[in-house]
């Protein structure tokens, strides 16, 4: 099946070195921003959470598995697989969530 735009971003172009951006939302209210090395307790404290656990079919049991998952996304970054960003409020503070592109046509 063929597309019906043209790719925005050449193939390659990430891969090449382009680091992951930094995004503000349009009210300025929340930052969405690549994982860091420092996000892994809080992930893996989200992770802990009954809610999360019935709904995500992944299971993270250690700060090991957590930042093992952080190294996974900056992989699919450089790999143009897909894009992982943590939401946090603009103005600093705590993981309120998480937003992803799961899967990045090449």
């Amino acid at each position: 099946m063929s597309l019906s735009t043209e790719p925005c971003i050449p193939a390659g172009s990430l891969s090449s070195g382009a680091r992951q951006p930094t995004l503000l939302t349009s009210d300025g209210g929340l930052l969405l921003r690549p994982w860091a090395g420092d996000d892994a307790v809080a992930l893996h404290r989200a992770f802990e959470d009954t809610t999360i656990q019935y709904w995500s079919l992944r299971r993270m049991t250690s700060r090991a598995e957590a930042e093992e998952w952080i190294a996974a996304a900056h992989r699919q970054w450089r790999e143009e697989r897909g894009a992982q960003w943590a939401v946090v409020p603009a103005d600093g503070g705590e993981i309120l969530g998480r937003l992803a592109l799961r899967s990045m046509d090449r």
